[in-house]
């Protein structure tokens, strides 16, 4: 009886629940803290003995003993002993004892949580995670009070929204301080992986955790996984500059796991780990081939060293990858053209087709762009003939899939293709059309600019469509404000094809001109216009009251240049 009240002075409870169990509580008292805390600490034992008989002693089953039992007389015990440990705590002698009150606020909220008493378990932990708490016993308590608000929300399928609500909210609070408090943890990468997408932390944030965990921890090639998923989200939402740097860091994890998957799927052809194994390599293959090609100067060899290890995988497990085929031919033709191999390019660009799926819609916009370049480049007429051969490709693949003017994706091909054909036409009579219907498409789809109505005018003249020329460059003369030189362009060649086919006409409108601009022009236009003036002669009297032909209707007006 002395000692034990000895070690009840120095707060050494755990000595005396030892001593308990050994002589019996005689010596303990009917009432008080430690009384209530040993006989709580006994009841709990003996719920957890009750547990253990429930699961059983198979080794596979060992972990269910963290779960609540199934049987209700087990919760029952559990919940007695949640009863018993608030009684302790509320015991005005319990401020003799801190640690130990706190300690069986903690045992009083895992008895709650094995009992199925979620949103009290949660209480009960959310109150020992304190900041004067000891680290150890408030890591756990934070950690519980996570898992039990989980269930609570799982479980709570009947609850009102804003109940609901309330406790997602408190759960996200108590996750965020725990992984912020405990970074480099275990749990902090299981919590971040429990809560995946749900925006707990920013990407990089929850990368740079996961990245943290130590090789030997048993959830480091899980963390490396999960990693890797949001490294490469990170990739695919950046832009500009920061999309170079995404991809490099996503390849740097991303090569990590490829290569353990893929050693680890190799090394066991048959059971379901390996197979998952596999899936997962030929997944981050794809991915780092993508992030690699896609980069401002693409890494070929790291593309090719994942795509390499994507064939052995799948030759291995004889993976059907028909579903995938057309990205990863999309992906060999991006290689053999980074790496100049026309031979193969022009090989996989038949097997890709001409379809409208995604990757040979790809494929023709790489192809489409690389020959634009090209002739922007260099001004070269085959590259000019790329040029309108491909993108000819490619504005049937997006017309095929829907894509209808003013689309600007669309028109962009459309003026692009125009030019290189209209490059080409004072030699091919067949690239002139198609600058032509091109050109004529646009602006029937109210895509007006001066460089397709300028193409479309000289265009039609020189097929003798002096009608079609005419009406381009009125269409110029009315949207060019005057005091533009374009206009003097525009005005002087609408009034030479107007000369062509009816001087008188062209007199009269000349005769107009030039009284509103007496020097006809700035140069070199005024100059051609007093030419013009001079081939088709004085007009004829007109009376006051005649409607100028060919005149200026639109457009800022401006005075003589």
């Amino acid at each position: 009886t002395l000692g034990m009240g000895t070690l009840v002075g120095k707060g050494e409870l755990a000595q005396v629940v030892d001593l308990v169990k050994r002589y019996g509580d005689s010596t303990l008292g009917a009432t008080g803290f430690v009384p209530e805390y040993v006989r709580a600490m006994q009841a709990y034992e003996r719920a957890r003995d009750a547990h253990k008989k429930e699961v059983g002693t198979d080794p596979a089953l060992a972990a269910l003993i963290e779960e609540p039992p199934k049987d209700s007389q087990t919760k029952d015990l559990y919940r007695a002993v949640a009863s018993q440990f608030a009684k302790a705590a509320a015991d005005p002698d319990a401020a003799r004892f801190p640690q130990a009150r706190v300690r069986a606020v903690m045992i009083g909220g895992l008895a709650l949580f094995y009992a199925g008493e979620y949103e009290r378990a949660a209480t009960e932990f959310s109150a020992v995670a304190t900041p004067d708490a000891p680290d150890d016993l408030k890591r756990d308590a934070m950690w519980y009070a996570v898992l039990s608000l989980d269930r609570a929300i799982e479980n709570g399928k009947t609850l009102e929204a804003p109940v609901l609500k309330k406790l997602s909210d408190q759960r996200d609070r108590v996750s965020v301080l725990f992984v912020a408090a405990y970074p480099r943890s275990d749990r902090a990468a299981q919590l971040l992986m429990r809560r995946a997408g749900t925006g707990l932390l920013s990407d990089d944030k929850a990368a740079e955790i996961l990245l943290a965990v130590d090789p030997v921890s048993p959830v480091y090639s899980a963390a490396r996984r999960q990693a890797a998923k949001l490294l490469y989200q990170a990739y695919r939402k950046a832009r500009g500059k920061e999309r170079d740097f995404a991809a490099l860091r996503f390849a740097g994890v991303a090569e990590q796991v490829l290569a353990s998957e893929a050693e680890r799927s190799i090394g066991d052809t048959t059971s379901q780990t390996a197979k998952d194994s596999a899936a997962t390599a030929v997944l981050y293959a794809r991915q780092i081939a993508d992030a690699m090609l896609s980069i401002t100067s693409p890494d070929v060899a790291r593309a090719e060293t994942a795509l390499g290890n994507l064939d052995k995988v799948a030759l291995v497990h004889n993976l059907d990858l028909k579903s995938v085929e057309p990205e990863i031919t999309f992906r060999k033709l991006q290689i053999a053209l980074a790496k100049g191999d026309e031979a193969a390019a022009t090989k996989l660009i038949e097997k890709l087709g001409g379809g409208d799926g995604e990757y040979p819609r790809a494929a023709a916009r790489l192809m489409y762009r690389r020959a634009l370049d090209a002739w922007h480049a260099t001004s070269r007429p085959a590259d000019a003939v790329q040029t309108v051969a491909q993108g000819q490709r490619l504005i049937a693949q997006i017309e095929s899939a829907g894509g209808k003017l003013p689309e600007p994706t669309l028109a962009g091909v459309y003026d692009s293709v125009a030019a290189a054909a209209f490059s080409l036409a004072t030699s091919d009579a067949s690239m002139r059309d198609v600058a032509v219907r091109l050109d004529r498409a646009l602006i029937a789809a109210n895509i007006k600019t001066e460089i397709s109505l300028k193409r479309l005018a000289q265009s039609a003249e020189a097929v003798d469509d002096l009608p079609g020329a005419l009406a381009a460059w009125k269409e110029l003369v009315s949207a060019i404000p005057t005091d533009k030189p374009g206009w003097y362009e525009a005005r002087y060649e609408s009034l030479r094809i107007l000369a062509r086919s009816d001087q008188t006409a062209a007199a009269i409108a000349l005769a107009q001109h030039k009284a509103l601009y007496p020097s006809m022009g700035p140069e070199p236009w005024g100059t051609k216009l007093r030419a013009l003036e001079s081939q088709v002669g004085p007009p004829p009297a007109i009376p006051a009251t005649t409607t100028p032909v060919g005149g200026h209707t639109g457009g800022k007006s401006g005075g003589d240049k």
